[in-house]
């Protein structure tokens, strides 16, 4: 009677792994990753890639014919396909139409292609199953001081419609409607940090591209030469960046609009470097009573350099003034003052 039972459990104990062994067999052969489901994708990569080489001939030869045949845009996409059409490769088709200057082609498996003259065939999915998405993308490329050129690309767009806008620090830059792939707009920088990026809609859909980072560090107007004073005295001293100036600026000093200098304490000092780059700025003015380290600069714990003091006026009574720096603890070089410094207290100077 024991050996009965110790039979019995041994058989449910073969049993139970034998299921076991089925379940995994199966998940091996149909899984996601399974090596039937494999069979199936690496066969179908197979005869969407012999389709692809067919029409990549096809369009080869009609490059080399259109050289003497003077093809116009519609005559070729119209001979392209025809000779789809009589391709025994493609016999069964379930749809070829020609849409301007766009191919539609179904083979008999389903597979859907788009066709052009500009580029190689585009496989954007099978029958029944979802289009592959538009994916986007944001690039920029310099062209000179603050001009950059920002080019938004697209994949999986050819003969779909959708409408782009290019936005800049969350302004709209630029908007369309396009079936292109690529995008260009030329874009004038200001002093600071920009982020940029594209946003796309087609069939309903917004998609968003990566953002890119444009870093301005050179200044050419008296708005931006607040900014960076107003950043500065904001805690960013702009330790190892190099501002740069781009031609003279007029600050439009007078007793309504006096200067504050870049850098008003130790504690919120300018540690960059500064290159006026052989410029200079007029008509600063500042009016202080008492207070400490006057200039264009107040306190300056970095490099200023080539860079020249025209004209205005500093007046300040019982405090630490000068013309490119209240106070200097680094380098100040090639750089000259012509603005009047006026003021009975300790330290004031021409610098």
């Amino acid at each position: 009677m024991r050996e009965k039972g110790i039979t019995l459990i041994a058989l449910v104990i073969t049993i139970i792994i034998l299921l076991i062994l089925a379940s995994v067999t199966i998940a091996i052969l149909t899984g996601d990753n399974g090596i039937i489901t494999k069979a199936t994708e690496a066969r179908e990569q197979t005869i969407i890639a012999q389709y692809k080489e067919a029409m990549s001939l096809i369009r080869a030869e009609l490059e080399i014919e259109k050289t003497y045949r003077k093809f116009t845009a519609e005559q070729y996409m119209e001979e392209y396909k025809e000779r789809i059409k009589q391709d025994t490769v493609f016999e069964g088709y379930q749809k070829l139409v020609r849409n301007n200057l766009l191919i539609d082609l179904t083979t008999k498996e389903g597979y859907i292609f788009k066709l052009s003259q500009e580029k190689e065939p585009l496989y954007v999915g099978k029958q029944g199953e979802a289009l592959k998405e538009i994916t986007t993308n944001i690039e920029v490329q310099n062209i000179e001081n603050k001009k950059v050129r920002l080019v938004g690309k697209t994949e999986n767009v050819l003969g779909r419609e959708y409408t782009y806008r290019i936005i800049a620090n969350n302004k709209e830059c630029q908007t369309g409607t396009t079936t292109s792939d690529k995008i260009t707009y030329d874009y004038t920088t200001t002093f600071g940090t920009t982020e940029v990026r594209m946003e796309i809609e087609y069939d309903g859909k917004s998609i968003q591209s990566n953002t890119a980072t444009i870093e301005d560090n050179k200044i050419n107007s008296r708005a931006e030469l607040e900014k960076l004073r107003d950043e500065v005295n904001a805690g960013n001293s702009y330790e190892g960046k190099t501002i740069e100036q781009l031609n003279n600026i007029d600050l439009q000093g007078s007793t309504s609009n006096k200067w504050t200098p870049i850098g008003t304490t130790s504690g919120n000092s300018f540690k960059g470097t500064y290159d006026g780059g052989g410029y200079a700025i007029e008509n600063i003015y500042i009016d202080a009573n008492k207070e400490k380290y006057q200039g264009m600069f107040g306190y300056n714990l970095g490099t200023i350099k080539n860079l020249g003091l025209e004209s205005g006026n500093i007046k300040n009574v019982g405090a630490e003034s000068g013309a490119i720096a209240g106070r200097n603890h680094k380098i100040i070089e090639h750089c000259y003052n012509k603005v009047d410094i006026t003021g009975a207290g300790r330290r004031n100077r021409r610098n």
